[in-house]
């Protein structure tokens, strides 16, 4: 039997800082959806931009999900987010600083 080391791991400690204070538990979703994405379950990508929707750290995080909409084929919706958030992108590209916030 191959067990594969995101199911050891990932959920586990996830589940376990989940349990600090509601800070912790909303920072674990985003947690085991991104590691699903990084585990090739590209099918939680929409999921994973609905958690990412209105958050102020969405700029940390596009660069992935903009990469599981292309591998699902999904060029329209990629296309959309980068239409979408076009000003938080663009932000991106001119600040030296835009990840120390």
């Amino acid at each position: 039997m191959v067990v594969d080391l995101y199911t050891l791991s990932i959920p586990g400690l996830t589940n376990q800082y989940a349990q600090i204070n509601e800070f912790f538990a909303d920072f674990a979703v985003g947690n085991r959806l991104v590691a699903f994405l990084d585990y090739e379950h590209l099918e939680y990508a929409d999921e994973y931009m609905s958690w990412l929707e209105n958050r102020e750290d969405i700029y940390i995080v596009l660069p992935r999900l903009l990469e599981a909409y292309v591998e699902l084929n999904r060029l329209d919706d990629a296309e959309t987010l980068l239409k979408r958030f076009k000003p938080v992108i663009n932000e991106i590209s001119v600040s030296k600083e835009f990840f120390k916030r």
